[in-house]
């Protein structure tokens, strides 16, 4: 939560974090995808992730291995702790940073993809649904 993009709603990103490790069985399959876990693995951070990147073979990798990563990826600040205790309910599973600069929360996955596909092209923040691990 803490590593994800700055000025936005922790309780949102959360929000979505908790839908996608409960659905287990359909759509994200409980996997995060999330890109902060994918920087987490890097040595140095870039600002567009590629295929090759999210391939990475490390128990950090949540494009990889459902759930959770290892451990943590940073060190929280009180909001991001409070977002945890208290997400907000909504049905979000997919945030993508726009062009605009505010970060976009979506339910359905064709949105999502379609407003992340209308972007620049830059990688930042997209989550994909579970059984495709690739960034487009």
């Amino acid at each position: 939560i803490e590593k994800e993009p700055a000025g936005v709603a922790q309780s949102n990103i959360a929000s979505a974090i908790y839908n996608r490790l409960n659905n287990t069985s359909g759509g994200t399959n409980g996997y995060l995808q999330m890109d902060s876990t994918i920087q987490y693995i890097l040595d140095e951070r870039k600002e567009k992730l590629s295929s090759e990147d999210l391939a990475i073979d490390s128990p950090y990798n949540t494009y990889l291995h459902k759930g959770l990563p290892a451990g943590p990826i940073s060190c929280p600040g009180m909001e991001a702790i409070e977002a945890a205790v208290y997400p907000a309910d909504t049905n979000y599973y997919y945030f993508v940073l726009g062009d605009d600069g505010s970060t976009h929360f979506f339910a359905d996955y064709g949105e999502f993809t379609a407003f992340r596909d209308a972007q620049t092209g830059e990688i930042q923040n997209n989550d994909d649904e579970g059984d495709d691990n690739v960034e487009g």
